[in-house]
């Protein structure tokens, strides 16, 4: 063999296998200029790389570089409008900075607030008395046409010194029943007496009728 001789894998292949099959060779001496191991090493390139030499220390391009360096320092792909973006709501734990509040949420919580108007006559969301339990700060106003009717209803006995507030005149075929007029009593009275007005003193007295009584 030439001493700068490249050998093939073939060439190997069939050393190896001499070797193999002649015990005696595995531990005889051969001399440098028998085996180059440089040549026995060497392989093709992109046989263990798949990347041919050429390729190995091929320079990149600006553009190749520029893209590199744009994919670790990547920010604004996760930034509004990025091709990335990451949405906070996403997110767990706290910002490291205040954060704004809008307007429009501050409106709406301090509405939330302070919202009797929602629970107010046509509010939103009204409340009706009848649904509440309890006694109201206020006196309320009863009104005429439940006072009548319930006074109706009930036959209510009035007590002594009380007036019933009479229409203060008729009109034609207007019929008055019971009191019809407010008086003083002039002596003890029972509701359901026959009274006069004296005229002496403009009192209400007893109209008694005997054959000797006159009315003045």
């Amino acid at each position: 063999m030439a001493e700068h001789e490249t050998v093939t894998k073939a060439d190997v292949d069939d050393k190896i296998t001499t070797h193999k099959d002649d015990v005696s060779a595995h531990h005889a001496k051969t001399t440098a200029g028998e085996i180059n191991l440089a040549d026995l090493a060497e392989k093709d390139h992109a046989s263990l790389t798949n990347i041919t030499a050429a390729q190995h220390h091929a320079r990149y391009t600006d553009a190749e570089v520029l893209l590199v360096a744009a994919v670790l320092v990547h920010a604004a792909r996760h930034q509004n409008g990025g091709a990335d973006e990451i949405s906070i709501a996403g997110l767990s734990g706290l910002l490291a900075d205040d954060q704004h509040v809008l307007d429009a949420e501050v409106l709406a919580v301090a509405a939330a607030l302070v919202h009797a108007a929602r629970h107010q006559n046509g509010g939103a969301d009204e409340i009706s008395v009848a649904g509440l339990s309890g006694l109201l700060a206020d006196d309320q106003h009863v009104l005429d046409a439940e006072a009548v009717a319930a006074a109706n209803a009930a036959g209510l006995a009035l007590a002594s010194g009380k007036n019933i507030k009479l229409i203060s005149a008729l009109t034609t075929n207007d019929t008055w029943s019971g009191l019809s007029a407010v008086l003083t009593a002039g002596e003890v009275l029972a509701l359901g007496n026959a009274v006069y007005l004296k005229g002496a003193d403009s009192r209400a007295w007893k109209a008694l009728a005997t054959a000797t009584t006159t009315m003045p």
